[in-house]
């Protein structure tokens, strides 16, 4: 439910939309605007990306953006999971997906550990608490596997 009230609280385009959602006796189903494109990271396995000056920048631009609208809300979101899994493409653009492990700051337990490991920053991995910086780490991690083709501590 928490995904649902932060996906209906913001709109952004390099956000996917939800465009609604419903339950059944189990299980919550969210209506998400349709990526046609694939995953960044179908594209990665695919045979990599072209890591020339236009296409990585471009990529990182269009996640930043998100990252951005969502840290300067009041209060901020943090995201906690970007990783090319979670980037879809729509012709061009990069939208962020996957909203599971966000949450408001103010909201955050200080010392929840979640996201996927390769990308997991210092602050989180130790437990000392964290804060919407942690999706700026994410990006690093990112930019690093987008120009090598694998994390750094893969």
């Amino acid at each position: 439910m928490n995904e649902i009230r932060i996906l209906q609280s913001i709109s952004h385009p390099n956000i996917v939309r939800m465009e609604g959602y419903f339950e059944d006796s189990r299980n919550i189903h969210l209506i998400l605007e349709l990526s046609t494109d694939g995953s960044l990271y179908t594209r990665i396995k695919a045979g990599g990306i072209d890591n020339s000056a236009v296409v990585v920048p471009k990529i990182l631009w269009d996640v930043c953006q998100a990252v951005n609208y969502l840290h300067t809300l009041n209060p901020p979101i943090v995201h906690r999971d970007i990783k090319p899994e979670n980037l879809l493409f729509f012709g061009e653009k990069i939208k962020l997906a996957d909203f599971g492990s966000c949450n408001f700051v103010t909201d955050i337990i200080k010392d929840t550990v979640c996201g996927t490991p390769e990308y997991l920053a210092p602050e989180m991995i130790l437990r000392k608490g964290h804060n919407e910086k942690l999706d700026i780490w994410c990006i690093g991690i990112l930019a690093y596997e987008l120009y090598f083709g694998y994390t750094p501590f893969s």
